[in-house]
């Protein structure tokens, strides 16, 4: 293979096709880029097994041929080459050549043979949709993707493709975050995109906001065109929680904040809460205006903002900070329901509930194997030295455990989380409301779900 093409084409397509290689792997080439030149352009390829993504650029080609490079290799040495034209030589024993001006390298290359063929997908063209609706839609649902491998399905994101509308759904657990869009597409389909799949996706798009992007779908392969890429990607297989029968049908209090004020108003308020005094915001949504008031070991604050409250009042909502709760502060906002019965705004569901008893169980149990496992004296002696700091934590603990179990039959009556993002063409507002009757639980890592 003999080639040349500019610097600049070919350090761009590097690093795009490397966000589908392994870095690490007991097969060496898969953390390689495989170079395929014919005709006039420079095909590069990279491939996890899972993950595959092409692109191609135009290039001098006097020789064809294919080889496999190590990407992270190749994409130093590019990058540091002087701008200009670059030559690429690979001769038959697998020494090749790389030069620009007077740098060159020669570096060893592995046999295309090796390099593992894309699977023939089979996907048919969906839907197109633009770059920037579909960027937006992925930066606001992409952070509340869960990261527990014990439920695949969640580890991604939910597609439910309509002949006119685009839904995209994530959830963690804690948050629930969906988004809704009019498209025009060729067939429904529902399926599960890896969430590393749409985080290299959102990389890929172009500047251009209204360029198209092409995504082709069926049961097994997802695929992807924009912007000179092709990006092909397995789906997740498994049941995605079902999320349309945890959203209630009535409401009983709506507020309408603005979102520059929300932000700024917990942003002061969290000063207080670090990581290891992880208290929770208490949020109390009145007749025109919104209460925040936080307290920890490092002191006290209280907060305040005007609002538009419709229905009853919200008379507490625990939230954490650490959670994202979305800075969209000029466009749509943030919507969810409160039809519950004592006032509360309620954001807890089930499974977050038995997810809170299995991590406060975790704990109890690694507690009790360290103690057994020192003895008693090393239990007495390690209880001594935690001090009163630990002691107040393991004291909160036990509070809020006790507390959760204390309140079984609140649980059974807690509708599911939900803060829902709707499209209602208000600028600058986020809409709140509550879910369900939450009843006093301060561990709880409740959060607004940003559309």
């Amino acid at each position: 293979m003999n080639i040349v093409c500019d610097k600049t084409l070919l350090s761009a397509a590097i690093d795009g096709v490397s966000k589908a290689v392994t870095m690490r792997s007991s097969i060496p080439v898969l953390e390689g880029i495989l170079l395929k030149a014919e005709g006039f352009q420079l095909t590069l390829t990279g491939y996890d097994l899972e993950m595959g993504i092409v692109t191609t650029i135009e290039a001098n080609i006097k020789e064809p041929g294919e080889i496999v490079l190590n990407a992270k290799l190749l994409s130093s040495m590019i990058s540091r080459m002087p701008a200009g034209q670059i030559s690429i030589v690979a001769a038959d024993n697998g020494k090749t050549t790389i030069q620009s001006g007077v740098a060159q390298f020669e570096i060893q290359s592995m046999p295309a043979t090796d390099f593992p063929d894309l699977p023939n997908t089979g996907a048919e063209q969906t839907l197109t949709i633009k770059t920037g609706v579909l960027r937006d839609m992925i930066d606001r649902t992409l952070y509340a993707v869960s990261q527990d491998e014990k439920k695949p399905a969640h580890t991604g994101e939910l597609f439910e493709i309509e002949l006119d509308k685009l839904t995209i759904v994530a959830l963690d657990g804690y948050r629930l975050a969906i988004v809704e869009r009019p498209i025009t597409a060729v067939k429904d389909i529902r399926i599960i995109v890896p969430s590393k799949t749409m985080t290299e996706v959102s990389h890929l798009l172009a500047n251009d906001d209204e360029e198209d992007v092409h995504i082709s779908a069926n049961r097994r392969y997802v695929v992807f065109t924009t912007a000179g890429y092709t990006i092909m990607s397995r789906l997740i297989e498994g049941e995605f929680l079902n999320y349309r029968n945890v959203i209630p049908a009535g409401s009983r209090t709506r507020v309408t904040i603005d979102t520059k004020d929300f932000i700024s108003t917990i942003e002061r308020a969290s000063l207080i809460i670090t990581e290891r005094l992880k208290n929770p915001l208490r949020i109390s949504f009145t007749e025109g205006k919104v209460v925040v008031r936080c307290q920890t070991n490092l002191g006290r604050v209280v907060d305040e903002f005007n609002a538009q409250c419709e229905g009853d009042e919200v008379v507490a909502v625990d939230l954490l900070p650490q959670e994202k709760i979305g800075k969209h502060g000029n466009e749509d906002g943030i919507a969810g329901e409160n039809d519950g019965d004592d006032g509360r705004l309620g954001v807890g569901h089930r499974h977050l509930v038995e997810h809170h008893r299995e991590r406060h169980a975790q704990k109890a149990r690694e507690r009790k194997e360290a103690d057994v496992g020192a003895g008693e004296g090393g239990a007495l002696f390690l209880h001594r030295a935690q001090g009163k700091g630990n002691e107040q934590d393991t004291a909160d603990e036990k509070a809020q455990a006790g507390d959760l179990h204390g309140r079984e039959d609140a649980v059974n009556g807690f509708e599911h989380d939900l803060h829902r993002a709707e499209d209602d063409g208000a600028e600058d507002d986020i809409e709140i409301a509550g879910i369900g009757a939450l009843h006093k639980f301060p561990s709880f890592q409740n959060t607004v779900a940003q559309v």
